[in-house]
């Protein structure tokens, strides 16, 4: 009788030293989902990936009535859910999408458009790029030069206009001539490549002149940033 007092006085003894049980409730338990757990980020990420599709979708409905793109449906959905719509909401962005977040959707962002862009490679025919070389390189001189020099032309105005305000950092007029004039100049290849895909141009000639100057105007838009960052830096 002693030894079974003994094991039900250890046991109860015992008892209270156990590990407090957590609640796996989830929202029923009034746990907020969308808050950015960093050995979890996978829940955060769902939520912001449905947000994205929905919108898009949304705005895609409309558009398509007018012969619109996707691809325009998603830049305004970007606009509408970042800091210059919906962010100014106060907490929308610290609800979903935390600074801490971004670089996760950054990475799937990226990986996603480095497959959509290795298919659109895979569906060009090199052959006929290499073949039409002039066309696509005198295309995309032309649509590199006059948006450049136009670019050029507002950063004069703009930089006189505001280089004195206070609180601006002073930067040399040349550097910010060479950023704006490549900010108007260059050609997002990403877009460029959906739309041509969509309006079934991309099997055309004029679907690959248009993608090989795209390309052109790309690589030479990256070196001309690559010179300004440079000349940025040595004049530190």
């Amino acid at each position: 009788m002693s030894s079974v007092s003994s094991i039900v006085s250890a046991a109860s003894s015992a008892a209270p030293s156990a590990a407090p049980v957590h609640e796996q409730g989830g929202v029923i338990d009034g746990l907020n989902p969308s808050k950015y757990d960093p050995s979890n980020p996978i829940i955060l990420f769902i939520i912001q990936a449905s947000l994205i599709i929905i919108v898009c979708h949304l705005l895609h409905w409309p558009l398509a009535m007018i012969r619109q793109p996707r691809v325009i449906a998603e830049v305004i959905g970007g606009i509408i859910l970042g800091p210059s719509v919906l962010g100014r909401i106060p907490g929308f962005q610290a609800a979903l999408f935390p600074e801490a977040s971004i670089p996760n959707l950054n990475n799937v962002a990226n990986l996603g458009l480095i497959l959509y862009l290795f298919l659109i490679g895979l569906e060009t025919d090199v052959r006929f790029l290499v073949s039409n070389w002039r066309i696509a390189t005198s295309v995309a001189v032309a649509g590199l030069a006059l948006p450049f020099g136009i670019g050029c032309a507002l950063a004069y105005g703009v930089y006189h206009a505001f280089h004195d305000e206070p609180g601006l950092k002073s930067i040399e007029f040349s550097i910010y001539m060479l950023f704006i004039g490549i900010a108007v100049a260059i050609t997002a290849f990403p877009v460029l490549c959906r739309i041509l895909t969509e309006l079934k141009l991309l099997d055309t000639s004029v679907g690959i002149v248009t993608l090989s100057a795209g390309v052109a105007n790309d690589v030479v838009g990256k070196f001309l940033r690559l010179a300004a960052l440079f000349q940025h830096v040595a004049l530190l």
